[in-house]
């Protein structure tokens, strides 16, 4: 549930709804919310009115007045990305993790190792 003063940008969000998955729109929200969003590109996996209709991604309890949808995106400051396998090994030089080695079915296994192998033969 979203609550609260938010303004925010939701983008190319991809949702797939499992089987147990509530039937509720994306984003509900708390009787006092106020809030404002920039749409855009958003896919609801078998829900397509939620492609066809920005208002139906927010469930308001029938109050309309509690967000508003924007045209133009909120500014955002910079990010710096870096791929998955960097930002592990960053992580790792600058601070200071280890890896913890467990057992499953006879192997040892070190759980984020980069190259997704066993590092023991366990016995």
């Amino acid at each position: 549930m979203t609550g609260g003063n938010v303004s925010a940008n939701y983008v190319a969000n991809y949702l797939k709804p499992g089987p147990e998955s509530s039937p509720r729109a994306p984003i509900v929200l708390t009787e006092t919310s106020k809030v404002k969003f920039f749409l855009k590109d958003n896919i609801v996996e078998g829900r397509p009115q939620h492609t066809s209709s920005l208002d139906s991604m927010f469930e308001a309890k029938g109050n309309k007045e509690l967000y508003t949808i924007v045209q133009t995106p909120f500014d955002v400051p910079a990010v710096k990305t870096s791929t998955a396998q960097q930002a592990y090994h960053d992580v790792l030089a600058n601070v200071g993790g280890y890896w913890t080695l467990y057992r499953s079915e006879g192997n040892t296994f070190a759980p984020g190792v980069p190259t997704g192998i066993s590092v023991g033969s366990g016995t």
